[in-house]
């Protein structure tokens, strides 16, 4: 496999600059209108999960506008490694800043879906059984009882 440059406008600075920015122009106004849905048409009913809904909405919006306007990652695939042209390069902030706060916004990603889906399930759950507790009996029940025949006949297992 070789990695050959043909000196091509798509393959450009230029271009990975202008798409960004174009994104940026779309996505603040979709930004903007889920924020205001979440906050201002969101049910009663729902009034425990408005807050992490809305955590999650900021910092996914917050991600997008960190990649598209301050940080403007350009990755360099074959190898490890990569640059930056946004507009935090050009106020004089370190790689190794930038790197911290690109990656801490994307583990906070994850982090808030977590918890997002932990508050669903304590607040929607039907039943006085845990979501847990129903997992670990499913698989007590199917999973140990059907491996264990297959445990015991197997005789090098315990030699």
């Amino acid at each position: 496999m070789s990695c050959t440059y043909r000196n091509n406008y798509f393959e450009s600075d230029e271009f990975l600059e202008l798409a960004l920015h174009s994104l940026f122009v779309f996505e603040v106004p979709i930004h903007t209108l889920g924020v205001y849905i979440i906050v201002m048409k969101t049910p009663n009913e729902m009034g425990k999960t408005k807050f992490p809904m809305l955590l999650m909405h900021l910092t996914f919006a917050l991600n997008d506008v960190y990649v598209a306007i301050f940080a403007l990652p350009r990755h360099v695939f074959p190898i490890c490694s990569g640059y930056s042209m946004g507009i935090l390069l050009s106020i004089g902030v370190p790689i190794w800043i930038q790197r911290y706060i690109g990656l801490t916004l994307f583990f906070r990603k994850v982090l808030n879906s977590i918890s997002f889906s932990q508050v669903f399930v304590v607040s929607f759950r039907t039943s006085s059984h845990c979501v847990f507790r129903k997992s670990v009996q499913l698989f007590g029940t199917f999973g140990l009882r059907y491996s264990l025949p297959q445990i015991q006949t197997s005789g090098s297992f315990f030699h």
